[in-house]
């Protein structure tokens, strides 16, 4: 069945890879999934026993969009949008999942063209972050790091500050694959957002200290990971009271 809140179950050894810090732009994978740069998140680890006979198709068909988008960039949009809005905001939660992932699969290749829309994709998705389905709220998680680029452009006020607000509560999730992704895509809007961040630095650190007494092993290393994005990303400002 559906596990939604698993946080206080520990890790088995097998689920505790070694990691290490590094830039996330070279970790993020394309089926909605962080891990070291070419690792596979394995079938086990998925929440939803509905989704496993289905993971290695949705991976596929996610990395098939994406390369798609980069061919073809924005001639891409008119074929997918009309049926993008209808997954979006669709009211099964497996469809609404699909569509986020979608959203997140084409976010490289088709950018440009997505802008005039994400002032009211990006609001959406951050309503996401908040789903009564953990795996809604962890592939809102990734493909809302996917446009952290074009969220951190806009004013702070009207993106940035409420995707970090909802990200920081998905950080303290009590689903463990909820909290792998908003830590991945917290340590995205970090690299995105650098001194950006600085006036919210008492909340985020906060949260993150938090974190260290509710995670698990395994997302304990993802959660030193997102610190030490964040202490390449604010430099000396880590260091005022």
């Amino acid at each position: 069945g559906d596990v939604e809140e698993d946080d206080t179950v520990p890790d088995s050894e097998q689920d505790i890879k070694p990691r290490f810090h590094k830039s996330r732009t070279v970790t993020l994978q394309h089926e909605g999934g962080e891990g070291e740069e070419g690792e596979d998140i394995d079938e086990d680890e998925d929440d939803d026993d509905d989704t496993l006979s289905d993971w290695n198709l949705r991976k596929c068909s996610a990395a098939a969009l994406d390369v798609l988008a980069n061919v073809f960039r924005d001639e891409l949009l008119p074929h997918l949008l009309p049926l993008l809005k209808g997954l979006l905001f669709h009211p099964d939660w497996v469809i609404k999942e699909s569509g986020i992932l979608v959203l997140g699969a084409i976010a490289e290749g088709c950018m440009q063209g997505m802008v005039p829309y994400l002032p009211e994709l990006i609001p959406h998705l951050i309503q996401c972050l908040c789903d009564k389905k953990a795996l809604v709220r962890s592939i809102a998680c990734w493909t809302l790091s996917r446009y952290a680029h074009w969220v951190v452009s806009q004013p702070p006020d009207a993106h940035l500050k409420p995707l970090m607000t909802e990200l920081l509560k998905r950080i303290l999730d009590g689903n463990k694959r909820v909290q792998e992704a908003a830590c991945s895509a917290f340590a995205t809007l970090e690299e995105e957002a650098c001194t950006e961040l600085v006036p919210y630095l008492s909340f985020i650190l906060d949260t993150l200290v938090f974190a260290f007494g509710k995670y698990q092993h395994k997302n304990l290393l993802i959660l030193y990971d997102a610190i030490g994005t964040l202490a390449d990303s604010v430099g000396h400002h880590l260091n005022q009271p």
